[in-house]
């Protein structure tokens, strides 16, 4: 399309990089850019249900009343 625009673009932001960066970016392979893509939303899965499981289990060994939440909380 606009190739001849695209390309000087392209060549000025690769000779912007730090070397140090672009040796680390050049040094990942695909399968580590994509665990870095993939790595954020197995993190924030694992909380949505880990979380909820590790209060479920909590709450089981207390006395709390969801109708009563000003009431004190003694442990079983």
């Amino acid at each position: 399309m606009h190739d001849h625009l695209v390309a000087p673009l392209v060549s000025r932001a690769a000779e912007a990089t730090p070397p140090s960066i672009a040796r680390r970016v050049r040094g990942l392979s695909d399968r580590a850019i994509a665990w870095l893509f993939i790595a954020p939303t197995i993190v924030l899965l694992l909380a949505i249900n880990i979380f909820p499981l590790i209060w479920t289990i909590q709450l089981s060994f207390t006395n709390y009343r969801a109708n009563r939440p000003n009431a004190a909380v003694s442990r079983v």
